[in-house]
């Protein structure tokens, strides 16, 4: 069965959590509290081994705009900002109480250098799923907005 972030369906996530487990230490998050705030730097990354964190944008006229999810048992953090170490471009949230290991981003910096493999990786399958999404969402604009059908409709 897919996962909501199909992404994971691609890597080996078991070996993340593992590293966050014994790198990382225990925190609890309350419902609202932040992992890091747009425009922050990333100084944390985890695994979610309960609750869930939304990742959100604020728009011209200040409401919020959700952009995507992690889940219990899966990694929470921003790839970009991380390998890039650039300032993170959304807010992540704890959407409910949520128990996360969390693991310095230099921990996994270290990783990425040592085995290329996982960094491509990583990149390749956050790549696929972002334009899976992108293509999804022109889609609906294609049939919502100007009643247009999908081309595997219309051939």
């Amino acid at each position: 069965m897919s996962s909501f972030n199909t992404y994971t369906d691609a890597l080996d996530m078991a070996f993340l959590r593992d590293l966050c487990i014994r790198e990382g230490m225990i925190r609890h998050f309350y419902r609202g509290e932040c992992l890091v705030r747009h425009g922050e730097r990333l100084r944390y990354w985890g695994y979610i081994e309960s609750g869930y964190f939304k990742y959100s944008v604020y728009d011209k006229e200040v409401n919020e705009r959700i952009t995507g999810f992690a889940m219990s048992g899966t990694m929470v953090g921003d790839y970009l900002s991380l390998t890039r170490q650039t300032p993170v471009s959304t807010n992540i949230v704890a959407a409910q109480d949520s128990e996360v290991y969390l693991c310095s981003v230099s921990v996994l910096q270290n990783l990425l250098d040592e085995v290329p493999m996982l960094r491509t990786s990583l990149a390749d399958a956050l790549f696929h799923q972002a334009y899976l999404q992108y293509l999804e969402m022109l889609m609906s604009v294609c049939v919502f907005s100007y009643n247009f059908a999908p081309y595997s409709e219309a051939v």
